[in-house]
């Protein structure tokens, strides 16, 4: 690994077999997409270097891990965000290493991306895939419904929706196991101390809420999550507020929890029929709860402590 004196942006365009290396020269080239690959990287690079890459369906952890390991600062942004700054510096070209030197450039314009630990990479990993088998269970279940379906048809449905809830159970109980063996055990044991938070809450929030977010102002937690408002107001037209992108599985794992509330808990019922009196619709009341919910788990995180109606005033 070469030495550095000076900051060192370079980025990397992450396919499933090829890594397109950009260096700040210009000049790129392309490795495998392996360990033998990436370890070829780590030697081409100047130590402490930032390098830059895209989200890509898991395609990129190997490489995110193993150059974090190797010493280097390793920015994983949005494919969203990375192709507008492409975009709005007027290139329109796309290819392999055309993307990886905008990665480079990425590195140095926009926010650093926040930032999961090994073991939430690992459990996010593992909790994601829970999530997606659950979602084929419950298309399974409803192509069940279907008044054309065959006695045959749904016959296979029943067996593969036995099959897929059995290795659900399974997964969940692993999840369990690895979790309370892991650095986010106290975490997730915190989480499920907040009412009408389940094991399927607490698993959610605690891999997809970064180590920092308990740490961040509410206004950045909820946008984290997709679930601050942003006006469309140009002029003289004022457009209605809107929830844009965000984490969207940390705001699809605090629905049910809003739900629970709004009928159990004295604040959530408030909030959500003064919000409906005021002419807003179920959308926007229930946004409101559960951007409350998630600002209660980050104080519970943020304080270490279990949850109380009433937190400890401190001094």
């Amino acid at each position: 690994m070469k030495s550095v004196t000076q900051e060192f942006y370079a980025g990397i365009d992450v396919s499933s077999e090829w890594l397109d290396i950009a260096s700040p020269d210009k000049k790129t080239f392309r490795t495998p997409n392996t360990e033998e690959g990436i370890r070829k990287v780590i030697s081409q690079l100047p130590q402490g270097a930032a390098i830059s890459m895209e989200s890509s369906g898991a395609y990129e952890r190997l490489a995110a891990r193993m150059l974090k390991k190797a010493g280097f600062t390793v920015f994983v942004f949005n494919p969203y965000s990375t192709r507008q700054l492409s975009l709005a510096r007027g290139k329109k070209a796309k290819t392999d290493a055309l993307d990886a030197q905008n990665l480079a450039e990425a590195g140095k314009i926009l926010p650093a991306p926040v930032v999961k630990t090994d073991d939430q990479m690992a459990l996010a990993s593992l909790s994601r895939h829970i999530q997606e088998l659950k979602s084929d269970c419950s298309d399974m279940k409803r192509r069940l419904k279907a008044p054309d379906a065959s006695e045959a048809v749904k016959s296979s449905l029943k067996k593969l929706i036995l099959a897929l809830s059995q290795e659900i159970e399974s997964l969940e109980a692993e999840f369990e196991k690895q979790v309370k063996s892991s650095s986010l055990k106290t975490n997730y044991e915190l989480l499920l101390s907040i009412p009408n938070f389940g094991k399927v809450t607490a698993r959610l929030l605690v891999c997809e809420m970064t180590s920092d977010t308990a740490f961040l102002t509410r206004s950045k937690i909820a946008s984290y999550a997709g679930l601050a408002p942003m006006d469309f107001s140009s002029g003289k037209r004022e457009g209605l507020r809107r929830i844009r992108r965000g984490n969207s599985r940390l705001k699809a794992a605090l629905y049910m929890p809003a739900l629970q509330s709004i009928r159990r808990a004295a604040w959530a019922k408030d909030l959500y029929s003064r919000l409906r009196s005021r002419g807003r619709g179920h959308q926007c009341a229930i946004v409101a709860v559960m951007r409350k919910i998630l600002t209660q788990a980050a104080s519970v995180l943020r304080r270490g402590e279990p949850w109380t109606e009433k937190p400890p005033q401190r001094n």
